[in-house]
Formats: C-alpha cells, sequence, structure tokens
C-alpha cells in the first residue's frame, strides 16, 4: 500500500498509537501521531490536509467528538475522512465520520478502510 498523503493517528493509548503508527509505516504510510484531541488540532494547522484521521472516542482535553466537529466546520479540513474508533458503546455515525472501528480490533480488518482513502488519489481535491 503506498499513501497518497499522511495519516493523522489520535489517540491516547500510547502502545495502540505505537503499534499502529508501526503497522501503518510498514505498509508505506506516513503518520503523524497525536496524544489527544487538542493535540491533534495543534498537528493540522492550517496546512496539514491528512488523507485520513484515524481518531479515539475517548480522550483527555478533546475527546473524539469534539475532534470530528473541529475538523467538520474548519474550512480547511472539512472534507477529511475521519474513522472513528471506540473501546466502549460510544460510536460516532456518517456523514461525521465515514466509519466506526470498534476495540479491540483486528489491525487486518482496518488496513482495507485505510486503503479506501490513502489510496485515492483525488482525496487532495475533496473527492470520495
Amino acid at each position: 500500500m503506498a499513501c497518497k498523503g499522511c495519516i493523522l493517528l489520535v489517540d491516547d493509548d500510547v502502545d495502540l498509537r505505537d503499534a499502529l503508527t508501526a503497522c501503518f509505516e510498514d505498509l508505506g504510510c506516513t503518520v503523524l501521531a497525536a496524544v489527544d484531541g487538542v493535540h491533534a488540532v495543534e498537528c493540522l494547522g492550517d496546512s496539514l490536509k491528512p488523507c485520513l484521521v484515524l481518531l479515539d472516542l475517548n480522550m483527555p482535553r478533546l475527546d473524539g467528538a469534539g475532534l470530528a466537529a473541529f475538523i467538520r466546520t474548519h474550512r480547511c479540513h472539512c472534507g477529511v475522512p475521519m474513522i472513528s474508533m471506540s473501546a466502549g458503546t460510544d460510536r460516532l455515525e456518517p456523514p461525521v465520520v465515514e466509519h466506526h472501528h470498534a476495540k479491540p480490533f483486528d489491525f487486518h480488518a482496518l488496513v482495507p478502510l485505510v486503503e479506501r482513502f490513502c489510496q485515492d488519489p483525488d482525496w487532495l481535491h475533496g473527492i470520495r
């Protein structure tokens, strides 16, 4: 898999964040990891347009729902696809996110979802 952009991975669980980062980098992706929603907003700035945001819902400071709302309403990032992840019963649904993935999950089940967004050459133009 060759990513056409950067994946923004947002999760406060350091072990999961490190494992997912290593797995996606092994597949040829560039991964920018953030420890919570506030850190993700700082990473996004006005110039980063990732091909995908993978976000945990239960995080300190700014949770996944708050981060998703920020992304959907910020003109520079509103078209960026998102996949939410959660171990609990909380979940986000389309159109807020493109998909929700329950934790714990099989990494191999997540790969096709990531490929869907990160191999699409039209992601730069907001076309999905």
